[in-house]
């Protein structure tokens, strides 16, 4: 392995039961792994990225659920115990005050430090030597890749 991907390189060895990443690697490597996924690629490895890329999109849901009950909780309430929230479209969102932000923001890092597994296994470098793929998007990916 380069000492370059060595030193980047943040997720826990695979093993039997799957490779251990972080919810803050996995928000990184969304994009980076749709890209790879456009990718012309041999079948085999086009199924076993899809097979990723649907588990890794389950912890994410999950993570989203999670990050919106923790905003709930930190929201103001309205007259009915409901979380306020303010703006609109998609620029809606909840009603936090300035002074809980800290702590909110505390218990966000550590739910973004959070260690999950995701089923399945590295892909080898010599994989997708033959695709273009941007280094950042390596950077991105590398709990996924090895050497």
């Amino acid at each position: 392995m380069s000492n370059k991907l060595r030193s980047i390189k943040k997720g826990a060895p695979a093993n039997a039961d799957g490779v251990k990443v972080t919810i803050e690697e996995l928000l990184a490597s969304r994009g980076p792994l749709q890209v790879l996924l456009t990718q012309p690629l041999p079948a085999r490895l086009a199924f076993r990225l899809t097979k990723l890329a649907k588990a890794v999109t389950a912890e994410l849901e999950t993570y989203e659920e999670t990050r919106k009950a923790l905003c709930e909780r930190y929201a103001d309430k309205d007259d009915d115990g409901r979380p306020k929230k303010i703006g609109e479209g998609s620029e809606e969102r909840f009603d936090i005050p300035e002074a809980k932000m800290p702590e909110l923001e505390a218990e966000h890092k550590d739910l973004l430090q959070s260690e999950v597994t995701i089923a399945g296994q590295r892909i080898k470098l010599n994989d997708i030597s033959g695709i273009s793929i941007a280094p950042a998007h390596l950077i991105s990916l590398a709990w996924l890749v090895e050497e």
